[in-house]
């Protein structure tokens, strides 16, 4: 808990430019009624934002020594990075949803039924996980000075996959896979949650042998 507080503490000064995104991500959208859509944007805009965020404290600060004194192991440090932004972005994509049904409800009467509201959110998750556990390990290998760089990841695939989804014959594909599995649609989304935590976990280890590799304790 305490490691946990310190990720905030690291973030809480610029945190309010993440919720600016994360209103963005459900406004943008407005005139797509796709909740699954807004959903991948916040995951996208989340994870751009927010993940680089405390490494770059870490650099400007000069916060190895202060990680080196505190009764804190690095890999439990490392630990309490890893939930505290996993659960800031599960909060994130949730507020996206929220606010979407509220602003189309209340100016298009459009109302979203609470299967296609999981599914998104479980997307939404799903693709969050991944993108910071491809990000995190790269953050503690190479640092701030290719941040910015690696912070364009996110955006990368998910314009890629954006494209796929718009101008190819892949949706029909996936509705129809959809509807093979509708029956099925529950387990395949509990797969799609535990995939989503075997990955983060496997990143975990990644960064902490990172970690080990640089000589850290």
């Amino acid at each position: 808990m305490k490691a946990i507080k310190i990720q905030w503490y690291l973030i809480k000064p610029d945190i309010l430019p993440v919720f600016y995104l994360i209103i963005l991500s459900a406004i943008i959208t407005l005139t797509n009624n796709s909740m699954i859509l807004s959903s991948l944007i916040s995951a996208t805009l989340i994870a751009v934002k927010l993940v680089p965020l405390p490494f770059e404290v870490d650099s400007d600060e000069k916060l190895d020594i202060f990680y080196n004194v505190i009764p804190i192991s690095h890999s439990d440090f490392i630990k309490s990075r890893y939930v505290f932004l996993s659960s800031f972005g599960v909060i994130g994509i949730l507020i996206t949803i929220v606010l979407k049904i509220i602003i189309l409800g209340l100016w298009k009467n459009i109302f979203f039924n609470p299967n296609e509201i999981i599914v998104s959110m479980i997307t939404g998750l799903f693709f969050y996980m991944l993108v910071i556990s491809l990000q995190l390990p790269l953050y503690y290998k190479y640092g701030k000075l290719k941040a910015r760089i690696i912070s364009m990841i996110p955006i990368l695939i998910f314009v890629s996959i954006f494209a796929i989804y718009s101008y190819t014959t892949i949706l029909n594909w996936l509705l129809k896979l959809i509807s093979i599995f509708n029956d099925n649609l529950k387990l395949i989304l509990v797969f799609m949650f535990l995939f989503s935590i075997f990955i983060e976990y496997i990143s975990f280890n990644l960064s902490k042998s990172i970690i080990i590799r640089k000589g850290d304790k």
